[in-house]
């Protein structure tokens, strides 16, 4: 979906994974990804800052809140760089 650029369907479909499994960070990572690239850079923000709490050394999720910091100051980041990650088989 967010291939297509089905964001708005790929937010609720992340959020629906981290309601399902609020510690793996991937789905919350992913969802800050999202939210950013629909410029809604103070709720990626609150995204990537709690997966960071979880996991201080997840270097996506610290590129991308810097990514959003800038957004979120009215810079114009480079979206491109935010990559989605998949998640890992535990």
């Amino acid at each position: 979906m967010e291939k297509a650029g089905k964001l708005a369907e790929t937010i609720e479909k992340y959020r629906s994974a981290v309601a399902l499994d609020p510690f793996q960070t991937v789905f919350r990572r992913n969802l800050g990804l999202a939210l950013c690239r629909l410029n809604r850079w103070d709720e990626g923000i609150v995204e990537l800052k709690q997966v960071l709490e979880r996991d201080p050394e997840d270097i996506e999720a610290t590129k991308a809140l810097y990514i959003a910091l800038d957004g979120a100051r009215g810079l114009k980041p480079n979206l491109q760089e935010l990559g989605t990650v998949k998640p890992q088989p535990r």
